[in-house]
């Protein structure tokens, strides 16, 4: 089962595919990135501004995933990929509420 990270701070989604130990780093494209395992086995993928499209279905045919982890990236993120924006600010936008 896949878990989800997303870094409000960083405006940064981190979606781990397995516990295995992180070995490198691949750039699918500037803000997509498949952390990989001494093998190339995809250990996580990482969006940075997740609510703009990102290239899951090229990420899933670069790197071999599990069926299970595939079919759960498909329904989280139907294609085109991205993250609904928040339907409030994040936490670390100050937020002023008019006096009653």
């Amino acid at each position: 089962m896949i878990e989800l990270k997303w870094d409000t701070e960083a405006d940064a989604l981190y979606i781990a595919l397995t516990t295995a130990e992180w070995d490198h780093t691949d750039e699918v494209e500037d803000g997509t990135y498949v952390y990989l395992d001494a093998h190339d086995n995809p250990i996580g993928i990482e969006i940075h501004h997740p609510e703009r499209p990102w290239p899951l279905e090229q990420v899933l045919n670069r790197y071999s995933t599990s069926e299970q982890a595939a079919r759960e990236l498909r329904v989280y993120f139907p294609q085109p990929a991205l993250l609904p924006p928040a339907a409030h600010p994040p936490a670390s936008v100050p937020v002023t509420v008019p006096a009653a």
